[in-house]
């Protein structure tokens, strides 16, 4: 008997045998992390920046002068360990990953219509939720992006994509009597899309973690506010990067009509991507802190905190450092620079 983690976490019943499954599709990664507008897989070069530091993977594809350039002297240690931290292996059954990509498919087809006002994409809000409602679903299912669903309506979602994702084509969608479907009549969602963005202007994937309710998803050139419940009390609530300013207005999407994007100009993505970067950097500092707080408990120091003195020779340590980008900011640099720190202080 099968044990339950080789079921597919989609279907529940066939067995998990899909391998390179992308938890976000491929037509909006590789716009974010593709290196000299590469649009085929494996000219990937990603980084990921977390409280401990800061983590890359990098595709088969990208020419070792790139790799070098980024992360010195690459090692075969360097290459067995590298992985993409959105693709995985035997997390859903092939009948269930070609249910993903007809919609994947179908909803790319969208990306080459852009207006400067609010704009139908060209296709139904039924086929933008299961959409933007199986990357909402992968993201949390997956676990390791920092911000989960609540568990009841992760299993909501997987239990309505799993009923309504077609099975042969996008056309199968015409046959779903939306008016007798209570659980997706349930379900809208706002999107805002940045245009006249400069192809030099950096793309994210970030995962706003200020709500309960609502899941908000900055990718590539868009960001998504995809509430299950039709609910965005929580944009009453200010936050850093003022989330709720920008979605004030914005039409919904429900499964009633056809999907509506409305565009901003690059002048509020610059803004908008300045506050991410600092928010980002205040929590990769942050991080910093708190951990030689426990090294400086853990060897003995005096009080809950290690001096500040000290813990700025160990952020000027890592910043001053000779290493390549791609290596300077990452776990193990910050634990030597600790270590070649506190040495000094030692004797």
């Amino acid at each position: 008997m099968m044990s339950e983690a080789t079921y597919c976490r989609l279907c529940l019943e066939n067995k998990a045998d899909k391998k390179g499954s992308h938890i976000v599709p491929h037509f909006l990664l590789k716009r974010i992390e593709n290196i000299d507008g590469k649009t085929e897989r494996d000219y990937e070069l990603g980084f990921e920046i977390g409280r401990m530091g800061m983590s890359s993977h990098f595709g088969r594809a990208v020419q070792p002068y790139i790799l070098e350039e980024t992360f010195g002297n690459i090692t075969d240690d360097d290459i067995e360990k590298n992985s993409h931290p959105l693709i995985v292996d035997n997390y859903y059954c092939s009948e269930c990953e070609k249910r993903f990509s007809l919609i994947e498919s179908e909803y790319s087809l969208t990306m080459s219509t852009v207006n400067s006002e609010t704009y139908e994409s060209g296709v139904s809000s039924l086929l933008g939720i299961l959409f933007w409602g199986s990357i909402v679903w992968r993201i949390s299912n997956h676990g390791k992006n920092g911000v989960k669903l609540p568990i009841e309506q992760e299993e909501s979602l997987r239990s309505i994509l799993n009923k309504f994702l077609p099975n042969n084509h996008v056309n199968d969608l015409q046959n779903i009597d939306i008016n007798n479907e209570n659980d997706l009549s349930k379900i809208s969602y706002k999107l805002i899309r940045y245009i006249e963005l400069d192809k030099e202007d950096p793309k994210f994937l970030v995962i706003i973690p200020y709500y309960r309710n609502l899941f908000v998803l900055f990718v590539d050139e868009f960001i998504l506010a995809y509430a299950l419940n039709d609910n965005y009390e929580e944009f009453k609530n200010p936050t850093e990067l003022g989330l709720e300013k920008l979605f004030q207005g914005i039409e919904k999407n429900t499964i009633f009509e056809n999907e509506k994007i409305t565009p901003f100009q690059r002048d509020n993505y610059l803004n908008t991507q300045n506050k991410l970067v600092f928010i980002a950097r205040d929590q990769y500092l942050d991080g910093v802190s708190k951990f030689c707080d426990s090294v400086h408990k853990e060897f003995g120091g005096q009080g809950d905190h290690m001096p500040e003195e000290i813990k700025k020779e160990i952020f000027s340590e890592l910043i001053l450092s000779e290493k390549e980008l791609g290596r300077r900011y990452n776990q193990t640099e910050l634990i030597k620079s600790v270590i070649k720190v506190m040495k000094k202080h030692c004797h």
